[in-house]
């Protein structure tokens, strides 16, 4: 644990007494200390589970100098932070390796969710450079087979694969430790995956394994009866979840609580 961790830590400590104050007494001293944000509506691959994609480019993004003037706005504000990036897809927002190369340089912890594709070497180096706070690259299945198909892209398993190779071995130049996390969408495709999709991870050398479920993204029906897992897939997921709790408990990287 390093200090940034600790002083985290503190804040969140100060912040449950100050809703406890809240509560009894109605006075606010509570600060935020972590931040989600979307960077851009806009996204290269084409997920069943989500629909980002079809929607017309929105006009309306912050531009990179409106995020940084909002950036060091919030730490005016709260001080030490974090925030985490996703979108659609960072990686296309032009300047946005800018962006964490500026929150380094201000103090400013910031990681992303990226679908990996444009995790190319030379934009490896320069991520692993602005010493993120961790990356999440979204995987959903451990071949082509599966990870492709959800994706909707032929070729994304193969290109994020070498990507996260890319990161790491950057990652490893600069004797960094920012935590490179996989996180799937959890669906009726490919939940049965799942334990062979943890032990895909461990030998790419993730540093962990993060389960969030698919949500309901106003699909047409044909995508909702294909990706909602039902009421007959119950036991069959049980088993599973059962599995993978046994694999946590003999040291898998699950960060998902039992």
């Amino acid at each position: 644990m390093n200090s940034y961790h600790i002083k985290l830590a503190i804040k969140h400590g100060r912040n449950a007494l100050g809703e406890i104050l809240y509560v009894r007494f109605g006075r606010d001293i509570t600060k935020p200390v972590f931040f989600y944000s979307l960077s851009t509506y806009r996204c290269n691959a084409r997920c069943l589970s989500c629909y980002s994609w079809k929607e017309p480019t929105s006009s309306e993004e912050l531009t990179i100098d409106e995020w940084q003037k909002s950036l060091l706005s919030i730490k005016d504000f709260v001080g030490e932070f974090s925030i985490s990036f996703s979108g659609g897809e960072p990686l296309i927002k032009k300047g946005f390796i800018e962006l964490l190369e500026f929150c380094r340089n201000n103090g400013i912890h910031a990681g992303f969710t990226t679908n990996g594709i444009r995790l190319t070497k030379i934009t490896a180096k320069r991520i692993a450079a602005a010493q993120p706070f961790n990356v999440n690259i979204s995987v959903d299945g451990p071949s082509a087979e599966i990870h492709d198909y959800l994706r909707g892209q032929p070729g994304i398993f193969d290109k994020v694969s070498q990507g996260i190779t890319y990161l790491m071995e950057e990652r490893a130049e600069l004797n960094s430790h920012f935590p490179i996390i996989i996180k799937p969408t959890i669906n009726a495709v490919n939940f049965q995956q799942m334990p062979a999709l943890i032990e895909w991870a461990k030998k790419i050398g993730a540093t962990a394994i993060n389960f969030q479920p698919v949500d309901d993204w106003s699909w047409p029906q044909e995508t909702r009866n294909l990706l909602w897992i039902k009421s007959s897939d119950f036991p069959m997921l049980s088993s599973v979840i059962d599995q993978l709790i046994d694999m946590k408990k003999d040291g898998a990287p699950i960060l998902n609580s039992n």
